[in-house]
């Protein structure tokens, strides 16, 4: 059995890839509207995806790149004693929301220095306001006691042309952070613009980045499920805990996982050499695949090596009755040199077909499989029938 994963929410930034977030249940646009959470997401980072705020591995198209950058501000605590308050104040991890200057212009000030005037406001207004920075970079003092998190449930809000709101105390593994910024809230560049990933630094104002909300709406999920062609594939104990197998939704070979109570479908075919990761195994909550070994996120897809690609994913629904695909309907297929000779193969009667599938034969093992499919006889990796009388025709002269 595979070790139990932690349960408490985080988020780890993949290298030059997107945000995968793990078991957070409030997941909203910038409206409060509800978004289909699952307890493991990949979220967009590089600002390109068409599938906003999931990720569609678009970051591999325009080579994102998750460094810092040269440019940046660097983290550095400012202090600014004043009567009653201190305020505390971190430009390194500022993504000017502008709650501080525009909620409270006498004390954040702009264009005039020192910025901050701790004596502009009364104590109250200015802790008022610092409790709305979304970014963690201000904090407070007062009687000696630092201030900087505040008791929230874990939540991420999808802001509007801007970056992820991150609240709660939601983990966010392998990130230095810098001194003095709250670890309860803090914001993660979405546009793929910032020097500072993966906080945002504001370059979501310069470069123009939009967002078309009507794809994070609270009824999206509605939509797109009008959009796919539901397959039951498992019944609920057909697949044990920690087990992987093949299963057809409709054309479509699928691995279809179950890990840790939650079930994954991936395109059954490794982007390596093509090898049928529904006959691979699941070792520690990972999927490798059978031929060479390479390491899969079973829910996300997405390569535990550096190497690797990303193995394309299928929605999955659990039902009262059983364990449910969800498949886009496919663009119509057109005939190929492969189709032509797997047709020909079953017209003139061959009922078995030798050899170790490759990068060189690929579409001919597709179009095995999909004569095998409709019916014939042609045998691929999962067995051979026999060939319907129908189907027999005489060799040609």
């Amino acid at each position: 059995m595979p070790p139990e994963k932690p349960s408490h929410p985080f988020i780890e930034c993949g290298e030059n890839g997107p945000y995968l977030v793990r078991n957070v249940e409030t997941f909203t646009n910038s409206r409060g509207d509800a978004i289909r959470s699952r307890s493991t997401m990949a979220l967009c980072r590089c600002g390109a995806s068409k599938n906003k705020p999931f990720c569609d591995g678009s970051h591999d198209r325009v080579g994102f790149n998750s460094d810092k950058r040269e440019g940046r501000v660097e983290d550095r605590l400012d202090v600014y004693p004043g009567d009653g308050i201190t305020i505390r104040d971190n430009r390194g991890v500022c993504a000017h929301a502008g709650f501080c200057t525009d909620g409270c212009p006498a004390v954040w000030r702009t264009k005039v220095e020192p910025w901050i005037d701790p004596r502009g406001a009364e104590a109250e207004r200015i802790q008022q306001t610092i409790e709305q920075c979304p970014s963690g970079a201000l904090s407070y003092e007062i009687d000696g006691e630092v201030r900087s998190d505040q008791d929230r449930p874990p939540a991420i809000r999808v802001s509007k042309d801007g970056p992820y709101h991150v609240q709660g105390g939601i983990e966010l593994q392998g990130e230095a952070r810098g001194d003095g910024v709250s670890l309860e809230h803090y914001t993660l560049c979405r546009c793929g613009g910032s020097k500072n990933k993966p906080f945002c630094d504001g370059t979501h104002w310069y470069i123009d980045f939009k967002d078309d909300e009507s794809r994070t709406r609270g009824d999206t999920a509605k939509a797109e499920e009008t959009e796919l062609t539901w397959h039951r594939v498992a019944a609920l104990d057909a697949l044990p805990e920690g087990r992987v197998r093949t299963v057809m939704a409709g054309r479509h070979p699928v691995a279809l996982t179950h890990v840790a109570g939650e079930y994954g479908a991936l395109c059954n075919r490794c982007p390596h050499q093509g090898g049928p990761l529904g006959e691979g195994t699941l070792e520690n909550g990972v999927l490798r695949c059978p031929w060479h070994g390479w390491d899969f996120d079973p829910l996300t897809g997405y390569a535990k090596d550096a190497h690797a690609d990303r193995v394309e994913t299928y929605h999955v629904d659990v039902r009262d009755d059983g364990v449910y695909v969800g498949i886009a309907e496919p663009v119509k297929h057109v005939r190929t040199v492969s189709d032509v000779m797997a047709e020909t193969m079953v017209n003139w009667g061959v009922d078995t077909v030798f050899g170790i599938v490759g990068h060189s034969n690929l579409g001919l093992a597709e179009a095995l499989r999909l004569q095998e499919t409709e019916g014939s006889s042609v045998s691929s990796a999962s067995g051979t029938k026999e060939l319907p009388p129908s189907r027999r025709r005489a060799t040609p002269s």
